[in-house]
């Protein structure tokens, strides 16, 4: 291995740099491909068919595997991974705490929290199980070639079950067919749905949102107005303009807000 790695950056979360990889397994009828970081405590893993198996899935095939074992075991993750893996570890028996990002943070918890397993987006993951509970990804990767060996499935077949996402810049997630966010400059979020725009958020800050009811990018809310999707409140969808009826002019942070006093032109 060429250290000064002329290919390109080795960091397993970037697509582009997964594309040899993704070339050689499929090219090979491979059953998966491994990747790491330069100091290999990041994992990056592609299945059979080409696709880029993220970090919170990879947390889910190990998350079973070790509740198989140990019934009720903690596990730590962070606010990047998708609410699925979650709720799949609770499915498991297990105990899921959604966390800080950030290594450090995360194996602080897990020290206080006694979990047997943590892990990130960013494909760091901590065995306790076994292990001595720190990132080491050559370990992770023996783990799931030991987890493919002993089920006989693939990696997509441990996932089949698992509900899809979509992942966009910057490791966020949005679950099955929820409104698409689209990110900040700066690392944070903002969403089209119903043309609200929220504050960015600085760069390596982490936030979670759960939309119960979201639907499909362009759709309106089941069941309602299709322009109050878009937010347009019902006074002036029923043709009324301006402010309804008794509405009192206000501040943003909520208080009344006070009249301008016109002042009579001045005769002379």
């Amino acid at each position: 291995m060429d250290g000064r790695f002329p290919n390109h950056h080795p960091d397993p979360t970037v697509s582009d740099n997964m594309r040899d990889l993704v070339r050689a397994v499929t090219e090979s009828g491979a059953e998966l491909g491994i990747a790491f970081d330069g100091d290999a405590d990041r994992i990056g893993v592609v299945d059979a068919r080409g696709r880029i198996v993220w970090g919170d899935e990879l947390l889910v095939i190990f998350g079973r595997d070790v509740l198989a074992r140990n019934p009720g075991a903690t596990i730590v993750s962070e606010v990047k991974c998708s609410q699925r893996l979650y709720d799949d570890l609770s499915r498991h028996g297990g105990h899921a705490i959604m966390w800080k990002a950030g290594h450090s943070l995360l194996k602080a918890k897990m020290r206080e929290t006694g979990a047997l397993l943590g892990g990130e987006m960013s494909g760091h993951i901590f065995f306790k199980e076994r292990y001595f509970g720190y990132d080491d990804a050559i370990y992770a990767g023996a783990r799931l070639l030991e987890i493919v060996a002993r089920t006989g499935k693939t990696v997509d077949q441990l996932l089949a079950d698992l509900p899809p996402a979509h992942t966009l810049p910057g490791c966020a997630q949005v679950q099955g067919g929820g409104a698409c966010p689209r990110p900040f400059p700066g690392g944070g979020m903002r969403s089209d749905r119903r043309g609200r725009r929220a504050r960015a958020l600085p760069a390596g800050l982490g936030a979670a949102a759960r939309f119960e009811h979201a639907t499909r990018p362009g759709d309106a809310l089941r069941g309602r107005d299709p322009r109050a999707a878009r937010g347009i409140p019902a006074h002036r969808r029923a043709g009324g303009r301006g402010r309804p009826e008794g509405a009192r002019r206000v501040t943003r942070d909520g208080r009344p807000r006070k009249r301008r006093r016109r002042l009579a032109p001045s005769g002379g």
